[in-house]
């Protein structure tokens, strides 16, 4: 009985931990998307709402968690110049290799901090001979695997095959980089972020492709002339609506569902 007990106890404030969590993100969300339409209704824009808010959500999370990041990397660290570095290669490389993702935006943001503490002390004090080999394998699967596509995430063939050719070239061009910096900072970080990116397509693999293309066609929007600043800011918007809808994995940020009338407006883009 008593164990019965503590283990009642334990499911009840798993659940509290829940819903608390959830409180929260709704709360976060309502006041997002509060100043989203004040924004959006002051520019003229009310027509393109659901392109606007679902981008700027985007952003919005990106640029949180990577604040967030580089500041528990400075406070453990004293530094963050090593994790702007990591930022950087890690950008450029995970939207196209796919992997695991929290199902939280919380969570999501705990591990994208506890990620970036521990790549930049793994590129402090790993030995340097035991990095290259481990991110020489990593890279190889990051190779062979990419993408790494679960069941939230629709891609059409077309777009896994260009994630697949642009992570390639990533590769290629990442170790080119390796070679001719050797064991300096740069070159552990990439080192790193090949072992990091790897580990999370083998937890998406065990726990269950796409050029960007920056040009957006905007032939269907009648903005007036006056409005060059709205468009610009629309512009923007349907870039990363654009992005997220053709790319495997999001950046920084929770990986939400797409809306279906942003998954159909984006697809063939």
């Amino acid at each position: 009985m008593p164990l019965f007990r503590e283990k009642r106890n334990d499911e009840v404030r798993y659940a509290k931990l829940l819903i608390d969590e959830k409180i929260m993100e709704n709360r976060m969300k309502k006041v997002s998307n509060w100043l989203i339409a004040k924004l959006i209704k002051s520019m003229g824009l009310l027509h393109y709402y659901s392109i606007i808010n679902y981008a700027l959500g985007i952003l919005i999370g990106n640029t949180g968690t990577l604040l967030a990041s580089l500041l528990a990397v400075w406070i453990c660290f004293g530094s963050v110049k090593n994790a702007i570095l990591f930022a950087i290669a890690f950008s450029i490389l995970r939207p196209f290799t796919g992997g695991i993702h929290m199902d939280t935006q919380f969570k999501c943001v705990l591990t994208t901090i506890y990620i970036f503490v521990i790549s930049v002390w793994l590129a402090k004090s790993m030995f340097p001979n035991i990095l290259m080999s481990i991110a020489l394998i990593s890279s190889i699967g990051i190779w062979i695997f990419s993408p790494v596509i679960g069941q939230d995430k629709i891609l059409t063939i077309e777009q896994e095959q260009k994630n697949r050719w642009i992570t390639h070239r990533i590769v290629v061009f990442y170790w080119i980089t390796i070679g001719c910096f050797g064991n300096a900072e740069i070159s552990r970080i990439i080192q790193v972020v090949f072992v990091i990116i790897f580990i999370l397509q083998l937890l998406k693999i065990f726990l269950s492709k796409n050029f960007i293309d920056h040009r957006c066609s905007f032939e269907f929007l009648k903005i007036s002339k006056t409005l060059r600043i709205s468009t610009m800011f629309l512009a923007v918007c349907m870039v990363i609506c654009k992005n997220a809808v053709h790319r495997v994995s999001a950046q920084w940020c929770y990986q939400d569902d797409i809306p279906d009338d942003i998954q159909r407006k984006f697809d063939n883009m």
